[in-house]
């Protein structure tokens, strides 16, 4: 389960900093995905979390008290979702160890590339957009 958990959480943590990379030549409607992968990890990690708690012995009352919700709204919310994620997370163990290698070298790669030069990244960013500000449609030839 938290060689699961870790998996989830490094992938949130590789598209978050993604994210907070300057739009260069990329595509900026990858930041849709990025945005989208996070939300739904989010509730994955969630769902971990929970199921982890709840079964090291803490009730689904005193988890809904955390999100301030009642036991019985947080339950529909998640049950389901611990329930998979439980069985994911014990039959795919190797797959999450794979994810995780993965993700840090994601997230190494992506710090490296914005660390190397934030300023001139950012000028250049703020150029690029400039001139996509100017060109009417820009986002219809690059998707072409």
């Amino acid at each position: 389960m938290v060689l699961a958990m870790s998996a989830t959480a490094a992938s949130i943590a590789s598209a978050a900093l993604w994210l907070a990379l300057p739009f260069g030549d990329d595509d900026p409607s990858d930041a849709a995905v990025y945005l989208n992968t996070m939300r739904a990890k989010m509730t994955e990690l969630e769902a971990y979390y929970c199921a982890l708690m709840n079964y090291s012995g803490v009730s689904w009352d005193v988890l809904a008290t955390y999100y301030n919700v009642s036991r019985q709204a947080l339950h529909r919310r998640l049950s389901s979702h611990v329930q998979n994620g439980i069985k994911r997370a014990q039959d795919y163990s190797a797959v999450h160890y794979n994810d995780l290698m993965r993700e840090l070298a994601l997230i190494q790669s992506a710090a490296s590339s914005f660390t190397e030069s934030p300023r001139q990244a950012i000028a250049d960013a703020a150029q690029i957009w400039q001139e996509r500000q100017e060109k009417a449609d820009w986002w219809l030839s690059e998707r072409e």
